[in-house]
């Protein structure tokens, strides 16, 4: 799993946030006219090129000022906001996190956000160098500390793997299991099968999964994991996951959980746990 954006799906995430910004712009720029025009009869050309509106200083600083707020906010907010991406973004299939992959605040959002304009300045470069960093960082993300990553699942379906670990369950015959099946960050393919009905699913701690040998239920041996990482618990007959403070995070469906709060788990759905990313199914 390639877990940095690369530098096409970014570009193809601006364009399309950059349409959709257009589009809210012309439709402030015609209802801003129909309040100063007495006649609201636009031609193509006045609506393309706007020299009637461009020619009054007032129009030019309320235009520029609602392009600047409007882009800014609409940044700032929804990359900073539990989808941690942009429409575009979340379009394309990538969001936006820190260095530690969590979520980024609403003032590291406006630095990255701003952070642009030195981008810009160098020519475009500061852009460009997204293509060849091998974080896959842009200038603004050296600057804001910030990362743009993948959260699309890239393989799903049926897994037969040598790595499978089984909680052992007694007889199985007619027991439902919780499946997490995926791949690690070098390709390596992991099944993991807990019984629904294994005693340690409503135990205190739950079914722990992590690095450490003397703690865990299952374990990981990738370096992204940490040494107790999540817990799995059924509450209330329904199955949970836990993110117990763990390093590089879990992310369900692409978004990154809270650490130590439960999180009902989906079926079908998605999960990350470190650079390790799992289809999860109830059989």
């Amino acid at each position: 799993m390639a877990i940095y954006a690369g530098f096409w799906k970014r570009v193809l995430a601006l364009v399309l946030d950059t349409l959709l910004f257009l589009f809210a712009r012309s439709i402030f720029y015609v209802f801003y006219l129909a309040l100063y025009t007495e006649n609201f009869k636009i031609n193509l050309s006045e609506f393309l090129f706007m020299p009637q509106f461009l020619s009054s200083g007032t129009h030019i600083f309320v235009y520029l000022s609602f392009s600047v707020i409007t882009s800014w906010l609409y940044s700032a907010t929804f990359e900073s906001s539990i989808l941690q991406a942009t429409i575009g973004k979340k379009v394309i299939g990538i969001v936006v996190c820190d260095d530690n992959h969590k979520r980024i605040s609403f003032l590291r959002a406006t630095g990255r956000h701003f952070a642009k304009i030195l981008s810009s300045m160098t020519l475009g470069i500061g852009f460009l160098l997204a293509a060849f960093t091998k974080d896959k960082k842009a200038l603004h993300d050296l600057v804001a500390s910030t990362n743009v990553i993948n959260f699309r699942t890239k393989n799903s379906g049926n897994f037969t793997s040598s790595n499978e670990f089984l909680l052992p369950g007694g007889n199985t015959t007619f027991e439902k299991f919780l499946i997490f099946a995926g791949f690690d960050a070098h390709g390596n393919v992991i099944r993991l099968s807990i019984s629904q009905k294994d005693s340690k699913l409503f135990s205190e701690n739950g079914v722990l999964i992590g690095r450490d040998r003397s703690k865990c239920d299952f374990i990981l041996t990738q370096d992204s994991i940490s040494r107790v990482h999540v817990s799995i618990k059924s509450i209330h007959q329904k199955l949970y996951i836990t993110d117990l403070s763990s390093t590089n995070g879990t992310y369900m469906d692409g978004i990154q959980i809270l650490s130590n709060q439960p999180i009902l788990l989906p079926n079908n759905g998605t999960i990350i746990i470190g650079d390790v990313e799992f289809a999860i199914r109830l059989d």
